[in-house]
């Protein structure tokens, strides 16, 4: 199956770094079903498509995963939600790219943030078990992050940051090219920071350069298990 009859979903799609993903996967062919509940957001990336005489191959949903529920629910459920979906028909065709976002440890354990935090950790953990029970199936999971404040609707105004010195939604299009590409085919339970990846260099070398094991895995002391018996 070519690449140019492979098709993609990317939540959040409407805006910063959704939107980037979204342009990204559309310049290499695919077909992509972006969703967002934002509709003004949506049409604004529907005509950036086809600006770019793109727009046959993007479909817009708007739809609100986190009705009835939280930010907890989303970052959480509706990745489990729709991997469960789709993940039965990525092993049958012996084919998938499962690649979620999450974010910087820093962030995950910040002050005052006692619910997006949790929750992106909690998503981490899901995508290294992911890895370890899809592994040999030709399915791979990878967590793809900026790397640090980003420039998106989420960081206000009042912030105080200079949005030029941010680090910009657009970073995320090359790794994530390459994660979805068959040349990433034996790369899974991995995590990458998008502001690491050095466009100039070949991508297996700016993967090493940009890449670490899923949820801190190297550094983590695993639990004591005593033998099992025969």
């Amino acid at each position: 199956m070519s690449e140019q009859q492979r098709t993609a979903i990317v939540t959040g799609a409407a805006g910063g770094i959704g939107r980037e993903l979204v342009l990204g996967l559309l310049g290499k062919g695919f077909k992509v079903a972006a969703v967002d509940r934002a509709a003004q957001g949506l049409a604004e990336l529907a005509q950036a498509a086809q600006q770019r005489q793109q727009g046959a191959n993007l479909m817009t949903i708007e739809a609100d995963l986190a009705r009835n529920g939280s930010i907890v629910t989303v970052h959480n459920n509706a990745p489990m939600a729709l991997s469960r979906a789709l993940v039965h028909d990525m092993m049958r065709q012996k084919w998938g790219r499962i690649v979620n976002v999450t974010t910087s440890l820093g962030t995950m354990i910040r002050e005052g943030a006692p619910t997006y935090g949790p929750s992106k950790a909690a998503l981490e953990a899901f995508s290294a078990i992911m890895a370890k029970d899809l592994a040999g199936t030709g399915v791979t999971v990878n967590v793809l992050v900026p790397g640090g404040v980003t420039n998106t609707p989420m960081v206000p105004l009042e912030a105080g940051y200079d949005r030029t010195e941010m680090i910009q939604p657009a970073v995320m299009a090359p790794p994530l090219n390459w994660l979805v590409s068959d040349a990433a085919a034996g790369v899974t339970g991995r995590r990458f920071l998008a502001v690491h990846w050095d466009p100039s260099l070949p991508p297996e070398e700016a993967a090493a350069k940009a890449g670490a094991a899923v949820a801190w895995t190297e550094i983590a002391i695993m639990p004591i298990e005593p033998p099992r018996r025969s």
